[in-house]
């Protein structure tokens, strides 16, 4: 009886650490700075995300990625362009430019 809630907690605390993705932010296209320019996106402002479970790197990295594109789902954002990621041994932290394309419909 002990283990299993010891093993039930376990699993709610790691998935109690993910970030998912909005549903808005589901269709958000990560773009390059040529394809900004060839679609003729305009900024609608920046946008970070941030996780740190320490857990794994890779998890973290995906849950401020997600962060980050539902931050720019709230401001109305179709892409975001990257403009920097990275990780350590306890964190990982993602800022990307919001944008408007208007190839992409939301």
């Amino acid at each position: 009886m002990k283990n299993t809630f010891l093993i039930s907690f376990g699993i709610l605390f790691i998935l109690s650490c993910t970030t998912t993705l909005l549903e808005n932010a589901q269709s958000i296209q990560l773009v390059s700075l040529k394809q900004k320019e060839d679609l003729n996106c305009t900024s609608v402002g920046l946008v970070y995300g941030g996780s740190g479970t320490g857990w794994d790197s890779g998890d973290d990295l995906r849950n401020a990625t997600n962060e980050m594109l539902n931050n720019a789902s709230l401001k109305g954002a179709n892409a975001v362009h990257l403009i920097e990621s990275g990780t350590n041994d306890f964190a990982a932290a993602v800022s990307g430019e919001a944008l408007k394309c208007n190839v992409f419909s939301r």
